[in-house]
Parts: structure tokens; sequence; C-alpha cells
């Protein structure tokens, strides 16, 4: 298990904190964050002056603007929580450590 998360850098396998961190803002936030885009996408894209009230293959191209959309914020969500929470995770056990000591 452990050659599986090798590639990752050092900071984030030493805490099981940071690789849970990490894995859910890639594996969890950045689909959730590209299927929100999709819907938004296809409900603002949806035009509602032509009276039908259901949806058509259009409105779903839009969706898929919206899920480009949200891919591209969950990626840069994705990327900010990998820089910054390793350093929190270590920053969190460097004080707890001091206040056991």
């Amino acid at each position: 298990m452990k050659k599986l998360f090798e590639f990752l850098p050092k900071r984030i396998r030493d805490h099981e904190d940071s690789l849970i961190g990490v894995a859910l803002a890639w594996l969890l936030v950045t689909p959730l964050l590209a299927l929100t885009g999709f819907y938004l996408g296809t409900i603002v894209g949806h035009d509602w002056g032509r009276g039908a009230h259901d949806y058509q293959p259009v409105d779903m191209a839009n969706g898929g603007i919206g899920a480009l959309i949200g891919l591209a914020v969950g990626i840069i969500a994705a990327i900010v929580v990998t820089a910054t929470y390793p350093k929190l995770v270590e920053a969190d056990h460097a004080a707890r450590a001091s206040h056991h000591h």
C-alpha cells in the first residue's frame, strides 16, 4: 500500500490527516464541483422563453460548459488544498506535541 503513495510529497505521506484531506479534495470535491457546474449550466442556460418547461438537448450543451467551469474551479481548489493543508496539519501536530511535553 505504501508503494501506491510514493509519488506524493513526503509532507503529505507523513500524516494520515494530510493524505485523507488531499485525497478528498481531488477525489470528492473536484467531481462534485464539475457535477454542480453541469446542473447550474443546464438550469441557467435553459431558454425559459421558448415555452418548453422541460430540458432539451441544447440545454445539456450549456451544462457541458458549466461542467468544464466547475471542473476548472475544482482543480484549482484541489491544488490550493494540496499546497496548504499539509502545512496546516504539520503545524497542528507540532503544536500538539509541544503541549504534551
